[in-house]
């Protein structure tokens, strides 16, 4: 087979060129690509909490609070946050706040009791658990507080079909 010659005025040089920018130009976008949509699907979701369900104090100026979170849809059941930490107020100021630090409990009852004792913080929960965290740090001025957790789970009722 036979290649065709070059146009007038183009060498086999400027044709080598703009292959190597397309294919350079094909490179990036696929990279662009990859990243967007990874980015995208690697991303973690913020939580919507629309209401503040518990708000117990366990001493120490340290409080438990659970808040909804609603951003499931309509098909998917409410799932709760519970966080610990100093006073943040009550309603949406203390939901702001919640929204800017991370859970220690995720779980699907809107009701978890805690106790505290000793330096341990037992959480009794009803139902399923998601995500648990056994300590978490309370930040007290310019320093550090931790805190532990004891989880005591039991089944919650059956879920509707």
């Amino acid at each position: 087979m036979r290649v065709p010659p070059c146009p007038r005025g183009i060498t086999v040089d400027a044709n080598l060129r703009g292959a190597r920018v397309q294919f350079a130009a094909n490179v990036l976008l696929a990279l662009l690509f990859v990243y967007i949509v990874g980015g995208w699907l690697l991303s973690p979701t913020s939580p919507r909490l629309d209401k503040l369900v518990v708000k117990q104090a366990l001493g120490d100026n340290t409080f438990l609070y659970g808040a909804r979170d609603n951003g499931g849809g309509a098909t998917t059941r409410f799932s709760y946050l519970y966080f610990v930490g100093p006073e943040w107020g009550e309603g949406q100021a203390a939901l702001q706040r919640l929204g800017e630090v991370h859970p220690f409990l995720i779980s699907d009852d809107d009701a978890v009791q805690a106790q505290h004792v000793e330096g341990l913080i037992t959480i009794k929960v009803q139902g399923r658990v998601f995500e648990y965290r056994s300590e978490a740090l309370i930040k007290t001025g310019d320093d550090y507080r931790q805190v532990k957790f004891a989880l005591v789970q039991q089944p919650g009722p059956a879920a509707a079909p």
